[in-house]
């Protein structure tokens, strides 16, 4: 599995700071998996877009909730596991590419 760069850790936080409207979302990655921290809001915002072509279908490598310790809700790609419908890294990228973040 490669190795996220903080680069793109910058560049995948701007992007959804874009999307979330929320500018105090944290990224993490912990293993195989990048979580974000962040509002109720923020998660469901994230779920609409990685929704299979408007329909409530998530990928099967993404979960969210809520994390009792933090007292924060996640949204999390988890990149290790093996899965159907998959939200990758370069999808993300190639997404974020089309879109115009104002930098």
């Amino acid at each position: 599995m490669e190795n996220v760069t903080k680069d793109q850790m910058n560049r995948l936080r701007s992007y959804w700071v874009e999307i979330t409207k929320d500018n105090d979302v944290e990224i993490e990655t912990i293993r195989d998996t990048i979580y974000c921290f962040c509002s109720e809001l923020s998660m469901l915002r994230l779920l609409a877009k990685y929704t299979n072509n408007g329909e409530n279908v998530v990928a099967d490598n993404i979960t969210m909730g809520f994390s009792v310790n933090l007292s924060k809700h996640y949204f999390a790609i988890d990149r290790g596991r093996e899965q159907k419908k998959k939200a990758t890294l370069s999808n993300i990228f190639d997404e974020m590419d089309k879109m115009d973040l104002g930098e």
